[in-house]
C-alpha cells in the first residue's frame, strides 16, 4: 500500500480529533474538528412517507471542494505528509472535482430490494437538476461506509444504511445550485445545495 493510498484507511480509525488526559481532578477536552463541521455542512437529510409508513430515509453529502480541502488538511496533519505528497493529493482531488459532481448517498428503506439504486431495474430514479437542466448519473456505485475517507465524521449512523457514490459529469452538471432528486411511484425527495450557503457548490 502506498503512502497516499494509506491515508484514507488511516483516517477512518480516527474518532476523536483531540483530547487531554491526566490524573485525578484533570479536565477532559474534545476539540472541534473542522472536517466534522464541513461534512455536516454539506450533508442533506430527508424522509419519505407513504400512508404513514416510512418508505425512505436519506442522507446525502456533496463532495464539494471545501470538503475535499478540509480532508486534505486533516490528512496532511495526521499522516504528516510531505509538501510533494500534499500537492499530489490536492491535484488528485482537484481533477476528480473538475470531472464529476460527486455525492455520497446513504439510504434506509424497509426492504433491501427497494434501495438498489445501482440496479438498472431499480424502482428508484436518480437525477440532478442543475443550472443546465436535468442530468442523469454517469455512475452509481455501492460502497462500504468504512471506505469513506471521513467515515468517522458522518453526522448520521451508517448502520442499516446502503451507501452509494453517485457521479455526475461536471460538464453537464456545472458548478451552480444543485438539486438531487430520488423518486419512485411512492414519492420523491429533493435535496438542494448552494441556495442557502455563503459559498455555492464547487
Amino acid at each position: 500500500m502506498t503512502r497516499l493510498r494509506g491515508v484514507a484507511f488511516f483516517l477512518t480509525a480516527i474518532v476523536l480529533s483531540g483530547c487531554a488526559t491526566g490524573g485525578a481532578g484533570s479536565k477532559y477536552y474534545l476539540f472541534s474538528d473542522p472536517l466534522d463541521k464541513e461534512v455536516a455542512a454539506w450533508n442533506r437529510s430527508a424522509k419519505l412517507y407513504h400512508e404513514f409508513d416510512t418508505r425512505l430515509i436519506i442522507d446525502a453529502i456533496y463532495n464539494s471542494k471545501q470538503l475535499r480541502d478540509a480532508w486534505i488538511k486533516k490528512a496532511s496533519r495526521v499522516s504528516m505528509l510531505s509538501t510533494d505528497e500534499i500537492k499530489r493529493l490536492t491535484d488528485q482531488q482537484n481533477k476528480e472535482s473538475e470531472r464529476y459532481a460527486q455525492f455520497f448517498v446513504a439510504l434506509y428503506t424497509p426492504g433491501e430490494e427497494r434501495s438498489n439504486l445501482d440496479d438498472p431495474e431499480s424502482k428508484w430514479s436518480v437525477f440532478l437538476q442543475s443550472d443546465t437542466g436535468p442530468v442523469r448519473p454517469e455512475s452509481i456505485t455501492k460502497i462500504d461506509s468504512e471506505s469513506l475517507a471521513w467515515s468517522s465524521s458522518l453526522p448520521f449512523d451508517p448502520n442499516f444504511r446502503t451507501i452509494y457514490r453517485i457521479n455526475f459529469l461536471r460538464d453537464k452538471s456545472g458548478f451552480g445550485v444543485m438539486r438531487l432528486y430520488i423518486s419512485s411511484l411512492l414519492g420523491e425527495v429533493r435535496l438542494t445545495w448552494g441556495a442557502d450557503q455563503a459559498n455555492p457548490p464547487k
